[in-house]
């Protein structure tokens, strides 16, 4: 495990921005997932300090005091440094057709979604796949789809729509336990 110093003056706010310090500064071959800065892709989530977070959402003043832990998702193979595989939660993903899918002929405008319907839905799609609830999970088995591939399970059952698998969804009784490991609200039916 490598340990780095950082500057905190010459330094951005946040995990990834020191992340970014590192690679640009100390160490180029330090390998990571980083796209949006904002939170909303997902791909800079890993273990900090103990709980799965962000690291662009992760004030580093939030952290404990001294030397913080960043490692990879647990659970998961890493491929080099803090780059997990994600592949088995993608197949899982994938598992469960997570499209819009119809036996009827096409309607001559698009499908309609009722109030309601799109109501049953509120909690679920703000999901960004970043498996911090999935590698949370205390129960978690590689071969059951976790809670992203399930969440998308339920997008996918909207009314307008059939879902065609289950891909081994079972309830989900560690939500709230799941909450308290991570920094991520989880979605509610989980």
């Amino acid at each position: 495990m490598d340990t780095f110093d950082i500057d905190r003056d010459h330094c951005g706010p946040m995990v990834l921005d020191a992340l970014v310090k590192i690679n640009d500064q100390i160490d180029p071959t330090l390998a990571f997932r980083r796209s949006c800065r904002v939170g909303v892709c997902g791909s800079c989530a890993r273990d900090i300090d103990g709980k799965n977070r962000l690291a662009c959402l992760t004030p580093i003043d939030d952290l404990k005091k001294g030397t913080s832990r960043i490692t990879p998702l647990p659970h998961m193979q890493v491929l080099k440094d803090l780059v997990p595989d994600l592949t088995g939660l993608y197949s899982q993903y994938e598992l469960i057709e997570p499209w819009l899918q119809n036996d009827q002929p096409p309607p001559d405008r698009e499908r309609h979604q009722s109030q309601q319907e799109r109501a049953q839905l509120d909690g679920l799609w703000e999901c960004i796949l970043c498996f911090c609830c999935s590698t949370s999970c205390p129960s978690y088995w590689p071969e059951r789809a976790q809670p992203g591939a399930r969440n998308r399970q339920y997008q996918a059952n909207d009314g307008r729509t059939r879902v065609t698998s289950q891909a081994g969804l079972r309830p989900c009784t560690y939500r709230r336990s799941i909450d308290d490991r991570t920094k991520q609200r989880t979605p509610r039916r989980l």
